[in-house]
């Protein structure tokens, strides 16, 4: 596996499975001893790839007794610095969506699924503690940050435009909280981006106090 992710860093998002062969310092047949064909190969590096974006957001989103400034603006700029410095990577497993066959497992939407699924725990649990019902309004929000997070960043990397990192995360995650935000006057909820945000419960999903 380490030795497929230096060859997409490498040779780029059209990386073949020789070179991903010749970077292990295997025959190419040896290749398939290790995964069926090379769609569970694309599987194996998604995984791993799933993997390192959860690490990097983890340790922010988990942290308790933040602002949304803080939690919004950690994420935001873990996620964006994340995919700029394994663009290579980010744009292999886009690559994979856009050329895949029929039945060929969708890497980059597990990718979302799993960001999606972390971010709504973490939305329903600070929805619970605010008093916004239902809590099931957390999984579509959740979705629809992710989404634009991801196609927002993509668009960035294949065109920065002049804009640097640091100020592209600032605005993304401006947005971000500007979604949050009118979600949460819808009911009711009037909250500052700068606000401390109620501790959760160890009942309440999202991060523990």
């Amino acid at each position: 596996m380490d030795a497929a992710l230096a060859a997409i860093a490498l040779h780029g998002p059209r990386v073949s499975t020789g070179q991903i062969a010749a970077q292990a310092r295997i025959a190419r047949p040896q290749l398939y001893r290790h995964f069926s064909d090379a769609d569970e190969l694309y599987r194996a590096i998604g995984d791993r790839v799933a993997e390192h974006v959860v690490a990097e957001l983890a340790p922010v989103v988990r942290r308790p007794g933040r602002t949304p400034r803080d939690i919004i603006d950690g994420a935001v700029h873990g996620f964006v610095e994340w995919l700029a410095r394994n663009s290579q990577l980010y744009r292999f497993v886009t690559l994979q969506e856009n050329v895949a066959s029929a039945g060929r497992i969708n890497v980059v939407g597990d990718i979302k699924a799993t960001l999606t699924a972390q971010i709504g725990d973490l939305l329903r649990g600070y929805m619970a503690a605010l008093g916004v019902t239902p809590t099931t309004l957390a999984e579509p929000l959740a979705a629809g940050i992710v989404g634009l997070a991801e196609s927002a960043t993509g668009q960035w990397l294949a065109n920065p435009a002049g804009i640097t990192r640091d100020k592209f995360a600032n605005s993304l995650a401006g947005w971000i909280w500007g979604i949050l935000h009118n979600a949460l006057q819808l009911h009711g909820v009037h909250l500052a981006a700068d606000d401390e945000l109620p501790q959760l419960q160890p009942d309440q999903p999202g991060p523990m106090v």
